[in-house]
């Protein structure tokens, strides 16, 4: 909440304004500077950590340890481009699984590698169309810490922001769908790239009719993608992808997932997404030989020799609101 207020320049009442002041400056609730920079058990500490971490134990027959119902409140950026919906979603699944009151709530804000080091644009919103953030999680405590049970009507189960003043309330998280985008044998190299020419485009067999569909949740894809470069693993970034008229296609929310060519790509799952569709608009499937935010400051390194060809199908949560 200190975070997300200090981003978004507002200010809240003094007594939580002054603990998150003092909160910055005590290195009791942070962790230490070892272990957030040269620690060597980093990814390994926050994997034994994690969510995903105990629903593995929870799940394990073998393991004493359950996990109990617990209530939480997920707050998601859609534009993060370091931790994405799909993060959050899962946190949801597995804490609403044991029986908590669990809401999951997206914005427009997000961690992402700024202009000119990416082709991401600024950040947006930190409303989900007519729900705010800051007020929400205010809200929240109130109920849950000082037993104001009737302001949780307020809160959504979930709300997907869609743009700076939109938002889908629903009563899950979208996954797969029935709009599916058949992806032929297509050959892609670096010279696909979000800084050059521009990713191959494989948008559904018909544009979409009316202003009353959105895109919001999780895509879900069956690859195949294949080396073009013997001896080397290609490597395939892809994103669901929108057209207008003869302006080029984008990737919704800046989202683009990396998929190795030496690995196994059955119904996996690509990054979440929230957008409003307009009438005339392809929705549709990015595919990316190289892309600026897996390059250090946006400078084509890594994957100048990336040649790869890829087929399948991808699933859009498409569907009318």
């Amino acid at each position: 909440m200190c975070l997300v207020a200090k981003t978004d320049q507002r200010r809240m009442d003094a007594v939580v304004q002054g603990a998150c002041e003092e909160a910055a400056d005590l290195p009791a609730t942070r962790f230490s500077e070892d272990l957030l920079v040269s620690g060597p058990g980093i990814t390994e500490y926050f994997g034994e950590h994690s969510l995903a971490a105990f629903e593995r134990r929870h799940d394990d027959p073998a393991d004493a340890y359950k996990m109990q119902a617990v209530d939480a409140l997920f707050v998601q950026g859609m534009r993060d481009t370091l931790v994405s919906l799909n993060h959050a979603w899962h946190g949801y699944r597995f804490l609403s699984q044991l029986g908590g009151d669990v809401r999951l709530l997206t914005h427009q804000h997000g961690h992402i590698l700024p202009a000119p080091f990416s082709t991401n644009a600024a950040l947006g919103s930190i409303a989900c169309g007519g729900v705010d953030t800051i007020e929400t999680i205010r809200a929240w405590m109130d109920a849950k810490l000082r037993g104001n049970a009737q302001v949780l009507a307020q809160i959504p189960e979930v709300c997907i922001s869609l743009d700076d003043d939109g938002g889908v309330r629903l009563d899950q998280v979208p996954r797969g769908g029935a709009a599916v985008v058949s992806i032929p044998p297509t050959a892609v190299t670096s010279a696909n790239s979000d800084l050059a020419n521009g990713p191959v485009f494989v948008p559904l067999a018909a544009p979409i009719r009316g202003e009353n569909f959105v895109l919001a949740g999780i895509p879900t894809a069956s690859l195949k993608i294949t080396s073009d470069l013997p001896g080397t693993a290609g490597v395939a970034f892809v994103a669901v992808g929108v057209k207008y008229g003869d302006a080029a296609p984008y990737p919704v929310d800046h989202q683009v997932r990396a998929l190795r060519s030496d690995r196994e790509h059955v119904d996996i799952e690509l990054r979440g997404v929230g957008e409003r569709l307009h009438d005339g608009g392809q929705v549709g499937v990015l595919i990316y030989g190289d892309f600026s935010e897996f390059e250090p400051e946006g400078q084509p390194v890594n994957f100048l020799a990336n040649a790869f060809t890829i087929e399948g199908e991808v699933s859009l949560p498409v569907f009318s609101r």
